[in-house]
């Protein structure tokens, strides 16, 4: 529910908590970024990140008890920054070279649909993490694979939305 807002805002959820005060804020992450060259299509997925003194979410909120929301975007990077090494069940390991990705986040109210900020942030050194797993289209193995940002700077880019005043 709350990721469809991420495909098209519109007006909001007029239902959704408001957004006043000091804070801390209730928000829901949800990022669309690239794994590997051989991602099929993607969508927004839930991005768990923890604050102090807010509930955890699990993504499947009722948007009544969520006041922003945050819409990651992944661009596949040209920028070789590491390598990923993967495993299969007991059979031989792959290596893949790791490309940088850069994220546009959107921060919104989500009551009313009104855009607080939206940013860029790269995988740059330190913030940067292998993708989980690989997805892979039929047979096709990647060339490439593509760098997730790491959930601790996830947070550390949001934090200011949370834990600060309303805007």
């Amino acid at each position: 529910m709350l990721s469809g807002k991420c495909e098209k805002m519109g007006k909001g959820f007029p239902e959704a908590a408001e957004y006043k005060g000091k804070g801390p804020h209730v928000m829901a992450v949800f990022q669309d970024d690239h794994e590997a060259d051989t991602d099929g299509t993607g969508g927004y997925t839930f991005w768990q990140v923890r604050f102090s003194g807010t509930k955890i979410l699990t993504g499947s909120e009722d948007p009544a008890g969520v006041e922003l929301l945050v819409c990651g975007e992944g661009r596949k990077g040209s920028q070789r920054v590491g390598a990923c090494n993967y495993t299969r069940l007991g059979q031989s390991s792959s290596t893949y070279p790791l490309y940088a990705q850069t994220y546009k986040y959107t921060v919104y109210e989500l009551r009313t649909g009104r855009v607080l900020k939206t940013f860029e942030a790269g995988t740059g050194t330190g913030s940067q993490t292998c993708p989980y797993r690989l997805s892979s289209v039929g047979d096709q193995k990647p060339s490439r694979v593509y760098a997730q940002m790491s959930r601790d700077r996830t947070e550390d880019l949001l934090r200011q939305f949370v834990t600060g005043p309303a805007r």
